[in-house]
């Protein structure tokens, strides 16, 4: 229930002057001001719930992730993310080549089944297979549930 300042119930008075209307005009306005203020709160409980939905579902970008020729045939990838100390990065799998950019995708597996939430940072760098037509690649690394932990582009240096 809204409640309505003594300078608005005075000019409240002054607008309304017998003791019926101005309890009338008090009751009428502090409901007006609740029917006013229900559709902001909901507004507002639904936008914040919607928008820590998106925050929660968002993957985090791979740290310095880097891509390098070496060799003909292949690429070295590097990246590094805030995993759990109780995980591993497995072998890359290679996905598909479209227009240059490579698909690979970086698994990772679960080393004990209870493990402390600590964050370590997990470095990461494997070679792929990659003919000369590669000038990008495009990683994906996946949680132990097969979601999507992090993500990354990064044009291959032909050094």
């Amino acid at each position: 229930m809204a409640t309505i300042s003594r300078p608005g119930r005075a000019a409240l008075s002054r607008h309304f002057p017998g003791t019926q209307s101005v309890k009338l005009a008090l009751t009428l306005a502090e409901e007006d001001a609740d029917m006013k203020f229900a559709p902001f709160a909901l507004a507002a409980t639904l936008a914040l719930a919607s928008a820590g939905f998106a925050h929660g579902q968002q993957a985090m970008t791979l740290d310095d992730l880097d891509a390098d020729r070496a060799g003909a045939d292949q690429i070295k990838i590097e990246f590094e993310y805030g995993g759990s100390a109780c995980e591993t990065v497995g072998a890359a799998q290679i996905g598909e080549n479209i227009d240059g950019v490579l698909a690979v995708t970086f698994p990772t597996t679960s080393t004990a089944e209870v493990c402390t939430q600590q964050i370590k940072e997990i470095e990461v760098e494997q070679l792929v297979a990659a003919d000369a037509s590669v000038t990008a690649v495009s990683v994906t690394l996946l949680a132990p549930d097969g979601s999507v932990l992090a993500t990354g582009t990064d044009r291959v240096d032909e050094d």
